[in-house]
């Protein structure tokens, strides 16, 4: 068995499309979008996307535990 050293993780929501590549070495995430940013979040552009990233986190360690079993 090999370990795992990124995940990408296609998301669909609202009508877009992203990608969350998640890094198991770095331990850090980084989320691909490239819709233009709207004005009621430009002072905090990842304000757009908490809904889709609690999401993500949900569904990635539901994923995660099934496969780990």
């Amino acid at each position: 068995m090999t370990d795992i050293l990124q995940v990408l993780m296609p998301w669909k929501f609202n009508g877009c499309h992203a990608l969350f590549v998640i890094d198991h070495v770095k331990k850090h995430v980084t989320f691909i979008d490239f819709t233009p940013t709207q004005d009621w979040c430009k002072h905090m552009s990842y304000k757009r996307f908490a809904e889709a990233i609690i999401m993500a986190s949900k569904k990635y360690k539901i994923a995660y535990n099934k496969k780990r079993s």
